[in-house]
């Protein structure tokens, strides 16, 4: 995440934060949460200054990167670098946890909160507007959560069902 793509502050009601470098090449629009944004630019105020500051003490020929989270050293934290430690946080964790489930948890989520809202408003179409988040360029791929969703409610379904046929014997 280049620092120029953060927003100057969090006082809209949805932050649009745009990566360049994803998956195939793609520009991608992400939708961050306002506390989020809030800590990534008192981040980048504070403790990243003190970084710059630092590096341009030691090197008088230092170019700060656009890179939002620095090293100690001041370089900008590659995508890497970034895998391994979301690996080992999640080692520490106990889970098995990837940048793609933590997309895919996203896009289930968010097709639940659309499907709830289009009750109320039905001209909204919450797999067309999941398709637009996710920058997906095809709605056959989006569709793919609609699937998970149909296999996630018969699960709990039949585990209703068997909860309360347990109890009700």
């Amino acid at each position: 995440m280049r620092l120029r793509s953060l927003p100057r502050s969090s006082l809209d009601a949805l932050v649009v934060v745009r990566i360049e470098a994803t998956k195939g090449g793609k520009t991608r629009t992400v939708y961050p949460p306002l506390s989020l944004i809030d800590r990534t630019l008192a981040y980048a105020r504070e403790e990243r200054a003190v970084i710059v500051r630092r590096a341009k003490l030691r090197h008088a020929d230092y170019a700060e990167p656009d890179a939002v989270f620095l090293t100690e050293a001041g370089r900008g934290i590659s995508a890497r670098r970034v895998g391994a430690m979301f690996a080992a946080a999640a080692g520490t964790a106990g889970v098995t946890a990837s940048f793609h489930a933590l997309r895919h948890t996203f896009a289930t989520a968010m097709l639940r909160f659309l499907q709830r809202r289009a009750q109320d408003e039905p001209e909204l179409n919450p797999l067309l507007t999941l398709q637009v988040v996710l920058g997906h360029a095809d709605l056959s791929t989006t569709a793919i959560y609609l699937r998970v969703l149909a296999t996630d409610l018969t699960l709990v379904e039949s585990s209703v069902d068997e909860l309360y046929g347990a109890l009700l014997q």
